[in-house]
């Protein structure tokens, strides 16, 4: 090596420059190869079908046999069937949840007003009640043309005992405002004030004989009723309850798991004496406990929605979900796979039961369900169809779920944060809902009082039992809005377009996929992969190819004194290993400094392609750091430095089996004369 010190140079510089680029391309590969594929999982072909023609008006349409076609396609990643049943929890009531605009029942006499019946499209009773002192009693005038209050009579009590009702509105200690609405009959003009206000008659009300200081057992309901402010809850509740605003409601007002019927006649109050309770055998009581069953069952009910992946659930996508995660995780594949009882709650709901990520609630699922009604699509673009657990079913099933996740909707931005009518949704996975569920159509109405208060609500219930009764009771029905779909690769979502649009299309199916911006992303990053991977096979093939010529070299270089060794005797091994050394010395160090170079440049060159990535992968927070790890340059220098070993050791070899004589000749193949 001393000896021929500009071979030595030579060989020194040709190893360090092709180690340098070899590895310079290959770590560029490696890691700009991970960081794309990272980058390209935020996009997912995500799909769902609509149908052209539905065939329950209002109804979510039925994509079943759609769905049926997309199971079985070589595209498919996996389908996400999701399902829907009531459930009730077993420890506590529900959260107040925004109630949807309803026709409210006021004290009107009169069967013809529409104002007589109540009807709701799901079950969110949020009734109360309690005992308390009235301490205020005020007529609150408004003019005839005010319709954003309603004329009525404020009732404010000091509440001591809550028999039943939800701690985000009464507590003991509490001060709670009951209004009594009135009706026609019980307001007149009054003509010596300003504006034409108007005041009640005098002693004709249901409650005049309420008196100030007197403690009385009465019940409250919240609502918001289109344009008429109604019900209201002043803060969100952070520590203790905040000011409710309730609608005064008769002790007997019947109610069952879909409505509620509120007539003049009732028994509205029930004075009581300090810590005296009612007689539920009291005429105008009989059905107290009943009612009171009925509610606590009402008040206890979830709406449980399954899934396979909540991530690919199509409205959880950016760049505009309506469902995002806020804390913890959304539930995974395989959840599903092991059948794991966890759940992702609503944020709200979490924080007015107390409860976080790793704490239990434990729902029971009654195996007889019961369709409420459909929230939307005439109200909501995203339509969901509300089931209950039939009150009456025999036969249910405890789960006991472990919260995984808190989620947040539009709704908490849109409106104020308890204003959501997703807060009683909990996400299971699809494996946690037992089997055997039977579904029936919503118990029979009085339609001629819903026909002349909702004609929607009229066709709504009419098409659902229709639908039920063609599906025989199973509910064997896809509703859309519970069906989605993920290919494999986004990337080959035009060929499975291609392949199945006009199939499904014969059906009676449209095939949407989610607007993400994949295919931008995919023609910017495709030109990248390509471009790296052409460049470390070029470089890879240089290499080897500097390496196979170095070692050429080399073994020429010493074949004289390879000769002279073997002349004075040496051993072959001994020649050899003398050799083997001599080019570890030249080869080892060159390829270090080279490949800590090369990773160093490598570094940088992947650096500046993905900061360009920021500029189109912008719905998301995205990492644009690159890191090389330490432990892939050990393995790109060792394998190649082995193979140059191998390649001298074989040269060795062969030259080891030439005579001895021939070699100090200088001759490159057979004997010289």
């Amino acid at each position: 090596m001393l000896r021929n010190t500009v071979s030595t140079v030579v060989f020194v510089a040709l190893i360090l420059v092709a180690t340098f680029g070899y590895v310079l391309r290959a770590l560029e590969y490696m890691v700009l190869t991970e960081k794309i594929e990272e980058l390209g999982s935020v996009y997912r072909s995500i799909g769902f079908l609509r149908a052209r023609e539905n065939t329950y008006p209002i109804i979510p349409q039925d994509v079943f046999v759609g769905a049926e076609v997309i199971r079985n396609s070589r595209f498919l990643n996996f389908e996400d069937r999701r399902r829907g049943v009531g459930g009730s929890l077993v420890e506590g009531l529900n959260t107040v949840v925004y109630p949807w605009p309803d026709i409210l029942l006021i004290s009107s006499p009169m069967p013809e007003d529409p104002y007589r019946f109540h009807e709701r499209d799901h079950a969110d009773h949020t009734d109360v009640f309690f005992y308390g002192e009235l301490i205020r009693k005020d007529f609150v005038r408004v003019a005839p043309a005010d319709i954003d209050v309603l004329p009525h009579i404020e009732l404010v009590f000091e509440v001591d005992y809550v028999l039943h009702g939800q701690p985000e509105l009464v507590v003991a200690g509490q001060e709670i405002v009951l209004r009594y609405f009135l009706s026609e009959a019980e307001v007149e003009e009054d003509e010596s004030a300003i504006g034409g206000l108007l005041r009640v008659k005098p002693t004709i009300t249901n409650v005049d004989a309420m008196k100030v200081g007197q403690r009385y057992f009465v019940r409250g309901s919240f609502y918001i009723t289109g344009g008429f402010g109604l019900g209201t809850l002043e803060t969100i509740p952070q520590q203790g309850v905040p000011d409710a605003v309730l609608t005064m409601v008769p002790l007997n007002l019947e109610i069952d798991m879909i409505r509620r019927y509120m007539r003049a006649e009732g028994r509205w109050f029930v004075p009581v004496e300090k810590e005296e309770l009612v007689d539920a055998s009291e005429p105008g009581l009989e059905n107290l406990n009943r009612i009171l069953d009925n509610l606590r069952h009402m008040q206890s009910l979830v709406h449980l929605r399954t899934t396979i992946d909540m991530s690919a659930m199509p409205n959880a996508q950016q760049p505009n979900p309506s469902i995002w995660l806020d804390s913890g995780r959304w539930i995974m594949p395989e959840d599903n796979v092991i059948g794991n009882p966890v759940a992702v709650v609503h944020a709200w709901f979490a924080e007015m039961k107390g409860v976080g990520l790793g704490d239990s609630i434990i729902v029971e699922v009654p195996k007889d369900q019961v369709i409420l009604g459909i929230h939307g699509p005439a109200v909501s673009s995203v339509p969901e169809i509300l089931i209950a657990g039939d009150l009456n079913g025999s036969d249910a099933v405890t789960i006991d779920l472990v919260i995984i996740g808190l989620f947040r909707t539009a709704s908490d931005v849109n409106f104020r944060q308890h204003d959501t009518w997703a807060t009683n949704f909990i996400y299971v996975p699809d494996a946690v809902i037992p089997s055997g569920v039977t579904f029936s159509p919503k118990p029979q109405i009085d339609f001629t009082l819903l026909k002349y208060a909702f004609p929607r609500l009229l066709s709504l219930h009419m098409n659902i039992e229709q639908m039920v009764n063609e599906k025989g009771g199973n509910f064997n029905f896809l509703p859309h809005i519970w069906y989605s779909f993920v290919l494999e690769d986004p990337r080959e979502e035009p060929a499975f377009l291609l392949e199945y649009r006009e199939m499904l299309a014969s059906l009676g199916f449209d095939i949407l996929m989610l607007e993400q911006g994949a295919y931008e992303f995919w023609a910017f990053a495709t030109p990248i992969l390509q471009a790296i991977r052409f460049n470390a096979i070029v470089s890879l093939m240089v290499f080897v190819l500097i390496l196979a010529f170095i070692a050429f070299l080399y073994i020429r270089r010493e074949r004289t004194s390879y000769a002279i060794m073997r002349s004075l005797g040496v051993p072959v091994k001994s020649v050899c290993r003398r050799l083997m050394v001599s080019i570890f010395f030249i080869s080892l160090p060159s390829m270090i400094v080279g490949g800590v170079g090369g990773r160093f440049v490598a570094s940088l060159f992947a650096s500046n392609t993905v900061n360009p990535f920021g500029e189109i992968v912008t719905h998301v927070p995205i990492d644009l750091s690159v890191s090389i790890p330490l432990a892939w340059l050990p393995a790109l220098v060792v394998i190649p430095f082995a193979a140059l070993l191998a390649m001298v050791l074989i040269g060795a070899v062969r030259m080891g089996r030439r005579p001895v004589l021939e070699l100090l000749q200088g001759a490159a193949g057979g004997s010289r004369r």
